[in-house]
């Protein structure tokens, strides 16, 4: 969701000259925000014993009126056995990843080569069995 910058308030107290009053009218750190709606590019693909790749653009439905971000929080955990029971992969993992949308646009402007602005991949895992699983909220 992007965000618009903004300046905190502050209290007389934490001025340089606590005499000096504070101008109310100025934005006091209002949010901006738009959901962004979520295209597929290509996929979802199977790729066979676990693997998958997807890819998305996120794009608002309005421009954005300043410089701003379009921030994801990631969940995703790995839980693989081989045939005999014993561990193949185990993890999990929480992450955050931001796009900055510039003022006016409605999407990253993506580098040459680019077709998306997100992709979600798993490689296959043949001999193996278990669960894959990725949540994103943007």
């Amino acid at each position: 969701m992007p965000i618009s910058g903004c300046t905190p308030s502050k209290k007389p107290s934490e001025t340089k000259d606590a005499n000096v009053p504070i101008d109310k009218t100025k934005e006091t750190c209002p949010l901006a925000a738009q959901n962004p709606k979520i295209t597929t590019v290509s996929g979802p693909k199977d790729l066979g014993c676990g693997g998958f790749d997807w890819k998305v653009l996120f794009d608002l439905p309005n421009a954005a009126g300043k410089d701003g971000w379009i921030i994801q929080e990631v969940t995703a955990s790995f839980d693989s056995v081989n045939p005999d029971g014993t561990t193949n992969f185990k993890k999990a993992y929480h992450y955050w990843e931001a796009w900055e949308i510039k003022a006016g646009n409605k999407a990253e402007i993506l580098p040459p080569g680019y077709d998306c602005t997100d992709q979600y991949y798993s490689s296959s895992r043949p001999g193996t069995k278990g669960a894959i699983k990725y949540v994103g909220k943007v």
